[in-house]
């Protein structure tokens, strides 16, 4: 029962992380069409990565997001496992 919370917080971080991750890959060219910004990857002010490699960013995001929701069907049925080795007798 104590091992509960900790593994929802455990999934509750991981799957806000890729969520949130995989979404932004995806909109930020098309926000940046919106915006009139250039989307991409910024370190320190300078841009690391050409105007081109924009659409692989959203079609790793795609696959990201396809990536998280396989993902957390594993972790569900993890979790269902785990609940019912403790929450059925054998016998």
């Amino acid at each position: 029962f104590v091992l509960m919370l900790p593994l929802g917080i455990l999934y509750f971080g991981i799957a806000i992380t890729l969520l949130s991750l995989s979404l932004g890959l995806i909109w930020s060219p098309i926000a940046a069409l919106f915006d009139g910004m250039y989307a991409g990857v910024f370190i320190n002010g300078e841009q690391m990565l050409p105007v081109w490699a924009t659409p692989l960013l959203a079609a790793v995001g795609l696959v990201l997001l396809f990536a998280t929701l396989h993902l957390a069907r594993g972790i569900g049925r993890l979790h269902g496992q785990v609940a019912k080795h403790l929450l059925v007798r054998l016998g």
